[in-house]
């Protein structure tokens, strides 16, 4: 919408330019934001994770302390041990790997993130020189920050082949 403000100068109503949001348009703004929300949330998730693995891979105990959830039900499953639960149990089996022994240089490629409101699980392979294993990491939103309450790694099956016994079985 064009009008005159004087003789020489014509100026322009901006506010005609603005789109009136009808329920579709309220909708799909919605949805933007939420798409932004969920994406901001995935990174925050993947920083968590990305910290955890920096934590252990440097042998930095203090960080991995912050990294891991206040609450006391937590638990870790790590390689060839058996299950690990409660926080003070799991910061000692932390303990034992990064600083009693030498911490391996774990790398994580792949990660798959799945947020269900104030929980996100994290399924990634690790990586340690030619070995490969399977992880899940589940986080708890905390005081505004993603905290681990669950580690879980396996070596990765290769080359798993099912002969006709066991494709009976399972059907």
């Amino acid at each position: 919408q064009v009008y005159q403000a004087d003789q020489s100068h014509y100026a322009y109503d901006c506010r005609a330019s603005i789109p009136r949001l009808g329920s579709v348009n309220r909708s799909i703004a919605k949805e933007h934001l939420m798409d932004e929300d969920k994406a901001a949330d995935e990174n925050n998730v993947i920083t968590a994770n990305e910290r955890f693995y920096e934590a252990f891979r440097s042998g930095d105990f203090a960080a991995m302390e912050t990294v891991w959830s206040a609450r006391d039900d937590v638990c870790v499953y790590h390689p060839n041990w058996p299950g690990i639960l409660g926080r003070e149990d799991v910061m000692a089996s932390w303990y034992q790997v990064m600083v009693l022994t030498e911490p391996p240089p774990v790398f994580t490629r792949d990660p798959t993130v799945i947020i269900a409101r104030k929980t996100a699980m994290v399924f990634c392979t690790e990586v340690l020189g030619d070995t490969s294993m399977t992880a899940s990491n589940v986080f708890v939103r905390e005081h505004g920050a993603w905290k681990l309450t669950s580690h879980h790694a396996s070596p990765v099956a290769l080359n798993v082949q099912h002969d006709e016994t066991s494709k009976d079985r399972d059907n």
